[in-house]
């Protein structure tokens, strides 16, 4: 497990509204500053720094890759060649951690990230390194610099992409593939762990009943607490009050300060709690689905929390919640294979079924549904599709095609429906 992160702000600029740009301020090589471009240390919605976890270098504007690498051979002198037009090697039989200097990255808030030897060369052969940095040539459209900070810096480091509090993080990690450490339950897992927002604990249960709160760094156990049934679901945290959300067997679901070590709200839902709660950060809305087909709506803005809706559906529902960001539409799976999409105020949206001829390769039995919301209050049905099996997990939402809703189903087969233009793809 990881230790606690640092973050910097993610700001917006116009490099690219698609990536996570921060704000350098400094370079140096083992304490010696370079020169940073203009636009890079002075960010003002033009040029700017780039982290980005999916791409595997480093890359700089090319006077800045010079000075760092002038800077790094005048501490150890080698011979430079480039393998492949791109790589700049050199020789090297001793331990590269001893004779090289350290890359500092500083950030806004006085926030640095160290690069370490072993992190900027990789080791082209037995006796010869190459330098991971790389001349990048990258710039805006109105020519301004742009630094690419690839998985080169961030080596032996988790990433943290904090979308709601707009910062990016970073902790340091053992990313050998080591076992850091190990804690053994009272009951069978089922559920997947969670992580609470200042990554000090872990939080997983068991079919004990149990939800454990382990410490982040070292496994140990801060403190436990005892459902009435087992809990199968992985439990969810809402970033603003940190509160822990969590359902079980016991047809109940809970709402736990971890700080505090104490339960501070739990609700009856009807049936078992297989699927994970799901919240609607920007409106502080959470939404639960039960066994017995129903699903709650709970306002978890302010204490104490009240019901806002409660519909009850025509089957047991397995698979977690879904949530459309552009409409705010829950979309939830039953296990008969139907799949509703429902309206923030608890309406079903439209409910049609296509004719079998159009849809033959289907079962006649099993249903895959996407509404759409009209008003608040109107139901009305866009579309149903039939699968080839029952559904035991819950939708999501694509990150390549964010309009598209994906659903796994008994039958090996993945939906893939997109419920704006109402068709199945």
């Amino acid at each position: 497990m990881l230790g606690r992160y640092v973050a910097t702000e993610h700001v917006h600029g116009s490099v690219a509204t698609v990536h996570y740009n921060v704000i350098l301020k400094a370079i140096d090589v083992d304490g010696e500053p370079l020169d940073l471009p203009p636009s890079i240390a002075s960010f003002g919605g033009n040029g700017g720094t780039i982290i980005d976890s999916g791409t595997t270098l480093a890359y700089l504007p090319q006077d800045l890759y010079n000075s760092l690498l002038k800077q790094i051979t005048t501490r150890t002198p080698v011979k430079l060649h480039m393998v492949q037009e791109t790589f700049a090697c050199f020789s090297f039989t001793s331990n590269t951690d001893k004779a090289f200097p350290v890359v500092n990255l500083h950030f806004e808030d006085s926030l640095k990230l160290t690069v370490y030897p072993h992190d900027y060369l990789f080791s082209l052969r037995e006796d010869m390194y190459c330098f991971g940095w790389q001349s990048g040539g990258m710039t805006t459209q109105d020519g301004s610099d742009v630094i690419l900070l690839g998985d080169l810096v961030l080596s032996n480091k988790l990433v943290v992409y904090d979308l709601d509090s707009e910062v990016i993080g970073w902790a340091d990690h053992n990313c050998n593939g080591s076992i850091c450490w190990e804690t053994i339950l009272e009951g069978r897992i089922e559920g997947s762990a969670m992580v609470v927002g200042d990554f000090s604990q872990v939080v997983i249960g068991c079919y004990k009943g149990k939800l454990y709160f382990l410490d982040f760094s070292t496994g140990s156990l801060c403190w436990t607490f005892q459902a009435g049934g087992e809990i199968k679901c992985q439990p969810v945290v809402h970033t603003s009050s940190q509160l822990i959300w969590c359902g079980s067997h016991d047809h109940t679901l809970y709402a736990l300060d971890y700080k505090s070590q104490r339960c501070v709200y739990k609700l009856q839902c009807g049936g078992s709690i297989f699927a994970s709660p799901i919240i609607d950060e920007g409106h502080s809305s959470l939404y639960v689905a039960s066994t017995s087909g129903r699903v709650t709506a709970v306002s978890i803005k302010d204490f104490p929390f009240h019901t806002l809706w409660v519909l009850e559906l025509e089957a047991p529902i397995f698979g977690s919640l879904s949530i459309i960001p552009s409409s705010r539409s829950v979309i939830c799976c039953l296990v008969d294979g139907q799949v509703f999409a429902i309206s923030p105020s608890g309406s079903i949206i439209w409910k049609e079924i296509l004719n079998d001829g159009r849809l033959g390769m289907f079962c006649s039995w099993q249903f895959l549904l996407v509404f759409s919301q009209l008003s608040n209050y109107s139901v009305i049905t866009l579309m149903q599709y039939r699968t080839g099996g029952p559904i035991f997990a819950g939708p999501c939402m694509s990150h390549v095609l964010p309009s598209q809703v994906l659903v796994c189903c008994r039958n090996g087969s993945v939906y893939s429906l997109e419920p704006v233009l109402s068709y199945f793809l």
